[in-house]
Order: C-alpha cells, then structure tokens, then sequence
C-alpha cells in the first residue's frame, strides 16, 4: 500500500505538470482525493512544490525510509487512514 500511495502521488504530480506546467496536484485533485494527496506528502516530510514532482531524481535518496513512514503511518490510523475514511464517508 506505501508503494502504490508514493507512485500515486508522482503520477498525480506528472499528470498536473501535463495540464497545468506546474506539480502541485493540489491544485488539480478533488476535495476528496487532495486531501490524501497531501496527508501522504506530509507523512513523508515531502510538501508539495510547483516545481519538482515527489520524485524528482531517485537517486538523491532512499525510498526505504518513505516506504517505512507510510506503513508506519497506516497502521497506528494516521493521517493517511484519516483521508482515506474521510473518502469513504462522502
């Protein structure tokens, strides 16, 4: 699940750079699904930006300790499980 939320949050920023020449897909999200967006950037200490994706260059860093956060995040219901409920409740 940490792995399809981090790919989903670059895809979402590489399809906004497509539509609107920027990645900050908050701007592009619904109510709903932005507030995911930004739940998973935060957990990861990464905030959203106009001009880098969440993967700018995978090489200036390891993606373990991203991985780990987000888990660790789902599994004591944190912010992620809180967007993801607030989804399911519309």
């Amino acid at each position: 699940m940490a792995i399809a939320l981090m790919f989903g949050v670059q895809a979402v920023d590489l399809r906004t750079h497509v539509i609107a020449g920027h990645y900050d897909a908050r701007m592009c999200l619904s109510p709903a699904t932005v507030e995911l967006y930004t739940a998973v950037r935060k957990v990861v200490a990464q905030p959203p930006t106009s001009t880098r994706p969440y993967i700018w260059n995978d090489n200036e860093r390891s993606f373990d300790e991203h991985i780990a956060r987000i888990s660790s995040d789902i599994a004591a219901g944190g912010l992620i499980v809180q967007a993801v409920e607030n989804i399911l409740s519309r």
